[in-house]
């Protein structure tokens, strides 16, 4: 598996060479974050995120206080949600 830095190489390259407002920069890390919880939690669990692979890739709706929100990764077991992670890429600059 790659490791953290190689992936945000990708990642950024995805973003140079994507619409800014894409996604696309999003799905390196999202899997690199599923597939190192997967390696933790081991069997049992499922795990959503973005992916490179279309059929891999979604978000999750989860049931939130005031209303459903898509979540980016979403960890669960048997079809109940168990904790969800948020990871942005921020790829502008603030002054």
């Amino acid at each position: 598996m790659k490791d953290w830095l190689e992936t945000i190489k990708e990642s950024h390259i995805d973003l140079l060479n994507s619409d800014p407002r894409s996604n696309e920069k999003l799905k390196a890390p999202h899997k690199w974050i599923k597939e190192e919880i997967k390696s933790i939690l081991g069997e049992g669990f499922d795990i959503v995120s973005l992916d490179k692979d279309k059929k891999l890739s979604k978000e999750e709706k989860v049931e939130g206080k005031y209303y459903d929100k898509d979540v980016d990764i979403c960890i669960s077991k048997n079809k109940k949600p168990l904790g969800v992670i948020a990871f942005k890429f921020i790829s502008s600059n603030y002054s």
